[in-house]
């Protein structure tokens, strides 16, 4: 029998609230902290709800903060799940408001897009530091309330590789929500959801459901895995397969047989998202109307990629029509565009990167 646990969520959106409803509902004491002060009062008064892709709604009861009121931090375990361009500063809250008179071995775990380490170590010991893929599709919809897209793939590990205690209990504390794996080379795993997050953000410069622009524009979204595939290759890493999906044959040749497979299984991992039609990126920009953590990604794609002497045009202009989005200079297209890749200001030059 798994025992009881005391966890520290930092971030309540739509990783860090999934994983806290699921944690609470497993009989684990949990606390949420996020900085947006209606979600926490909503948490408070009603629960943390999750709203499944069969619409039932399910509550789980948390604890839920500011970091104005957290005080001192005394759970030993933090799933830090802010968006990528909030790791830095909240792990410097969480490194202050550690209590290091009761917490002595502390373990922060990383559970959002991109790699994330190298900014969480600015203010942490990188020694605390446990990465996680989180592969899976869930939305804030209302204060208090997530909505899950459906199921994914969760998966954790030591930077060093292979398997720890601290990377076992996790797993096994997470166990029941979709599929959770023990990750020998998380860094690697990391790069295969940073292919196929690309595509994802892609599709936020449509108006139309994930699956369908992804399937309408295969040499662009092959043409964008390419590129981040040649950089994590550049930086010693071979992705897995992820979620049935090969990233290292997603930038295949046109007319590859394992090329058209791997982007098929992107095609179909999407459609499967039931309860989730648009990406985050475009909620945040559409409906949110807030900056999205896609153009610091694609910023650090970028950096890697100049530090490598890797050309990418594509993730390029990809990152300035995202930040045309964010200012309201330009809006989504209405619909699927003829030649996405067009509409990037790109034209697309078939190469092969394997």
């Amino acid at each position: 029998m798994t025992p009881t646990r005391d966890y520290l969520v930092v971030g309540a959106g739509a990783i860090g609230g999934s994983l806290a409803h699921h944690l609470a509902g497993a009989g684990h004491r949990v606390r949420v902290v996020d900085a947006d002060r209606e979600h926490v009062e909503a948490i408070r008064r009603d629960g943390l709800r999750l709203v499944t892709p069969a619409g039932q709604v399910r509550t789980a009861r948390v604890r839920a903060c500011t970091p104005e009121e957290a005080g001192a931090v005394e759970e030993s375990r933090v799933l830090l799940a802010t968006k990528l361009q909030h790791v830095e500063p909240a792990a410097a809250w969480l490194a202050t408001a550690l209590d290091p008179d009761r917490v002595l071995e502390p373990v922060v775990y990383l559970c959002q897009n991109g790699l994330s380490h190298g900014r969480a170590a600015r203010a942490l010991p990188r020694e605390w530091l446990v990465p996680a893929l989180v592969n899976f599709a869930a939305d804030v919809v209302a204060p208090g309330t997530v909505r899950s897209g459906g199921p994914g793939l969760v998966a954790v590990g030591e930077l060093g590789r292979g398997a720890s205690r601290r990377v076992r209990e996790l797993a096994e504390d997470l166990a029941g929500f979709g599929e959770v794996e023990v990750s020998e080379d998380i860094v690697s795993t990391l790069w295969a959801k940073r292919i196929l997050g690309a595509l994802i953000t892609a599709t936020a410069l449509v108006d139309a459901d994930i699956d369908t622009v992804v399937a309408a524009h295969r040499e662009v979204m092959a043409g964008l895995a390419a590129e981040v595939t040649e950089v994590a290759l550049a930086e010693g890493s071979r992705p897995p397969v992820i979620d049935e999906i090969d990233p290292l044959a997603l930038g295949g040749r046109r007319g590859d047989a394992a090329r058209e497979a791997a982007l098929d299984a992107v095609v179909s991992f999407l459609a499967g998202m039931t309860g989730k039609r648009r990406s985050g990126v475009f909620r945040d920009i559409v409906v949110r109307r807030r900056p999205t953590e896609a153009t610091h990604e694609l910023g650090d794609l970028l950096e890697a990629a100049a530090a490598h002497d890797v050309r990418a045009p594509l993730l390029a202009a990809l990152r300035d029509r995202l930040g045309d989005l964010e200012s309201g200079r330009l809006s989504p297209a209405p619909s699927v565009p003829a030649d996405l890749g067009a509409d990037l200001g790109i034209a697309h030059t078939e190469r092969n990167h394997r």
